[in-house]
């Protein structure tokens, strides 16, 4: 799979700080119209954090492993970010495959 340019690696880091809901900007790299806080009220990630919060709360309550929990959440949040980057290259390559081929 080939390199992503500059501007598609721009764009996938914008859109997944976007989606993960680190700010909340109107897009501003070319290619992320339409990205928005994926955990704004309502939304089915929202829905899920508070889930996860609510079971962070009771294993603290009962055992105390803050540290550890952190840890927890830290990693999969890691591994969130990087599928989520790997889904946007992999989307990007076959796009550029399927628009050469069409161009044939």
């Amino acid at each position: 799979m080939e390199e992503l340019t500059e501007q598609l690696r721009q764009a996938r880091d914008e859109a997944f700080c976007i989606f993960w809901g680190d700010y909340v900007i109107h897009p501003v790299v070319p290619g992320t119209e339409g990205a928005e806080d994926a955990f704004l009220p309502g939304k089915p990630c929202a829905e899920h954090y508070e889930a996860i919060y609510a079971a962070k709360k009771s294993i603290l309550e009962k055992s105390g492993f803050e540290a550890e929990i952190e840890v927890i959440c830290r990693e999969y949040e890691a591994i969130a970010e990087y599928i989520s980057k790997r889904m946007f290259e992999q989307g990007a390559y076959a796009a550029a495959k399927l628009l050469h081929a069409d161009n044939k």
